[in-house]
């Protein structure tokens, strides 16, 4: 490990030493609402949108937080998107840690709505996350995957899964026409609300 004091605007600096890191990890020393708002509000969403990796963003409340459940939550669906980077790179984190995976999809009000016995989403869920992270490949990382359907907002779903997590891991999709990425609510409550630090993956990434 080695420090270094760079010139320069934060987000264009940390950008630039990312360029060939396998991730990069933000967070900020500001105690209180506002310190943690300013924090969420651009640098972390400014170094998201641009960094050529995955960002894991660090808040001040992890350091208060009691141990946590060994879990890695990766949240799949409207908003987090299901790529293949993120799934990777939440197993490549859940063996690296020796814990479990568990996935979370929060279906809306209109798919509850349309539920019906062999017709409705709850079958279309489960499709879902069974195709997003394969038994097979979680079994070839020796990784437990517990997949979890829930009704409601999905950062309501995903910020409850993230109350028992080491880490809380979103998919960042590009816009169609932009080199950049953009982040939607769903990401910009977890930055600002998780209790455990959040890792943003673009579906550019590939594991090393």
């Amino acid at each position: 490990m080695h420090a270094e004091v760079l010139p320069g605007e934060p987000v264009d600096v940390l950008v630039q030493a990312a360029q060939d890191a396998f991730a990069l990890v933000v967070g900020h020393r500001g105690h209180g609402a506002l310190a943690r708002r300013l924090f969420t509000d651009s640098i972390g969403p400014g170094v998201a949108g641009r960094a050529p990796c995955p960002i894991v963003v660090v808040g001040d409340s992890v350091l208060e937080r009691p141990s946590a459940g060994r879990q890695v939550v990766l949240g799949v669906g409207e908003g987090t998107g299901a790529d293949a980077a993120p799934v990777t790179f939440a197993l490549q984190e859940a063996q690296a840690r020796g814990c479990d995976l568990v996935v979370v999809h929060a279906r809306s009000r209109q798919e509850t709505r349309q539920d019906r016995p062999g017709l409705g989403s709850s079958q279309a869920a489960e499709a879902f996350l069974g195709a997003a992270v394969p038994d097979r490949t979680a079994l070839e990382r020796g990784v437990v995957v517990y997949r979890r359907i829930v009704d409601g907002p999905t950062r309501d779903a995903l910020l409850r899964a993230a109350a028992h997590a080491d880490l809380l891991v979103l998919g960042v999709r590009h816009r169609h026409g932009m080199v950049h990425r953009e982040l939607g609510p769903t990401h910009h409550a977890a930055l600002r609300h998780s209790p455990c630090p959040v890792a943003l993956v673009g579906g550019y990434w590939s594991s090393p």
